[in-house]
């Protein structure tokens, strides 16, 4: 059974980023505005098949429904993109890459974000995401994967599992994951 996937903008969450970043307040208003737009298109989506896939390939069944929090960015001084507890988003980039990234967060609840054991010479990054990476190459079109590396090819911890999961192949990466 597919779980519900909601999506909210949160004036709260969004201050409470700007506040402990210590840079001067956007317009609130404008930034719901910005996620508004993006939660209507996401709306209209099919989305039970997104929690669904990643099910099939790890045989873990989410246990809850999850609400992601969009965010039109991170203040400058704070790198992430996107973060899995609490589910937060950034939304001003183009919607393949919100899609991308909401699946990306997803697999990282689904496995509670547990990294793989082998490769102790990669980074934490790395190991994490070896995992991750090999599932979401399965539940992927080919256009998501080649838009997912692109998106990755500026952080090295994130370009090294996209690497490694060509290299040894998903299949067997997941397999040794979960036996």
């Amino acid at each position: 059974m597919a779980i519900n996937i909601e999506v909210k903008y949160s004036k709260i969450l969004d201050k409470l980023l700007y506040l402990v970043s210590n840079v001067n307040e956007p317009d609130y208003n404008e930034r719901k505005k910005i996620c508004s737009d993006v939660m209507t298109k996401f709306n209209k989506l099919e989305k039970n098949n997104f929690s669904e896939k990643i099910e099939s390939i790890t045989k873990i069944k989410f246990t809850k429904d999850i609400i992601f929090y969009f965010i039109p960015g991170w203040p400058k001084n704070i790198r992430f993109t996107a973060i899995s507890d609490p589910p937060i988003i950034t939304v001003q980039r183009p919607f393949k890459e919100v899609i991308n990234l909401m699946m990306h967060e997803l697999v990282h609840i689904n496995l509670n974000n547990k990294s793989i054991k082998d490769f102790p010479e990669e980074s934490k990054i790395t190991r994490r995401h070896i995992i991750v990476h090999a599932i979401l190459k399965e539940v992927y079109n080919q256009d998501q994967y080649l838009l997912d590396k692109k998106m990755c090819a500026q952080d090295n911890g994130f370009k090294k599992a996209w690497e490694i999961v060509d290299k040894i192949g998903s299949k067997k990466i997941i397999s040794d994951f979960f036996n």
